[in-house]
């Protein structure tokens, strides 16, 4: 045979060369990339410091609208309950069961007032007899 200038490979250098292609296909790397080729975490620093100012100024702003909300809600509660106080007030059966109280109350003051008198008049009685009795004896 003639010498066409190709080198002779081993049963060795085969095998070899075969076990490092079949390294690299499952993921194996012989040669890991070396430090300069990774990015420093520095360079990503200001990229995720915007991120958290802009996330800071959405929940600032959040926190301003929820607050607005919450006073606007508390004066309509109010609102709310002036209305029903007006309501009430208008309620013609509410009126009438006041009226009907106000009567009640009227009607015991009157009695009391009554029974007052008539022991104003026992205590005046009596403290006219002896006078009426001073008199009829004196005759």
């Amino acid at each position: 045979m003639a010498a066409t200038g190709q080198r002779t490979v081993s049963v060795d250098e085969l095998l070899s060369t075969i076990r490092s292609k079949k390294g690299e296909r499952n993921g194996v790397i012989k040669n890991p990339p070396s430090v300069k080729t990774m990015k420093p975490v520095s360079k990503n620093i200001p990229f995720g410091t915007i991120i958290l100012l802009f996330l800071v100024a959405a929940l600032g702003t959040m926190v301003i609208t929820l607050r607005a909300e919450i006073s606007a809600t508390k004066g309509e509660v109010a609102d709310l309950k002036n209305l029903k106080e007006m309501v009430a007030a208008n309620d013609p059966r509410l009126k009438i069961a006041s009226l009907e109280d106000k009567l009640e109350w009227a009607n015991r003051e009157n009695e009391a007032l009554k029974n007052e008198i008539s022991e104003l008049k026992y205590v005046i009685e009596e403290m006219k007899r002896p006078k009426q009795e001073k008199k009829k004896g004196s005759r």
